[in-house]
């Protein structure tokens, strides 16, 4: 299988804490920081006045969450999914947000992609938040579970998706988003 994580073999194969895109967490941190709300040892003003935005820079591939308690948001059934922590429902679309989407409270179906766009809802609605996102790679490619994610986080702030293959695709992106800001 070629997953190198020793966690995976303690219990045995169990990928829930070998997982490595928690967009769901850089949601939630985005969104408390917007409201004055640092980790331990940080802190920022907030300017009440200030525009509100987020860069979203990702694979894609949302396959990590904890619940309140630390416990992994990755139900059992999805332990053989690529990437792991994922259903295999169809995905959202753009325009229909909510098909196949879980609720919290449901822990034997509730997935990171579920995860990722309560938090990403958090960001939008209750932070008034804008979202550019890039995809960075095959994961968010066209036609991805990925692309489907980060559009979603786009539209839902009226924000910008931006796809690059490769990493030599940012400068140009960033330089699109700097500009859309500057009018």
């Amino acid at each position: 299988m070629g997953f190198d994580c020793p966690m995976y073999f303690s219990p045995a194969m169990d990928p829930s804490r070998c997982t490595t895109t928690n967009i769901g967490g850089s949601m939630a941190m985005a969104g408390n920081a917007l409201n004055g709300v640092y980790p331990v040892g940080f802190s920022a003003p907030v300017r009440a006045d200030a525009r509100r935005v987020v860069i979203l820079l990702t694979d894609g591939a949302a396959n990590a969450g904890y619940y309140d308690n630390g416990q992994p948001i990755c139900p059992a059934y999805t332990f053989t999914r690529s990437p792991f922590c994922r259903d295999q429902d169809p995905r959202p679309t753009r325009t229909d947000s909510f098909n196949a989407r879980h609720v919290k409270t449901d822990v034997f179906l509730y997935d990171a992609d579920d995860y990722a766009r309560d938090m990403i809802d958090f960001v939008t609605t209750d932070q008034n938040t804008l979202i550019f996102s890039i995809g960075l790679g095959a994961l968010a490619g066209p036609g991805t579970d990925g692309e489907v994610l980060l559009e979603y986080a786009a539209d839902k702030s009226a924000g910008t998706y931006y796809f690059a293959p490769s990493s030599s695709q940012l400068a140009g992106i960033v330089n699109n988003i700097t500009a859309s800001l500057s009018r």
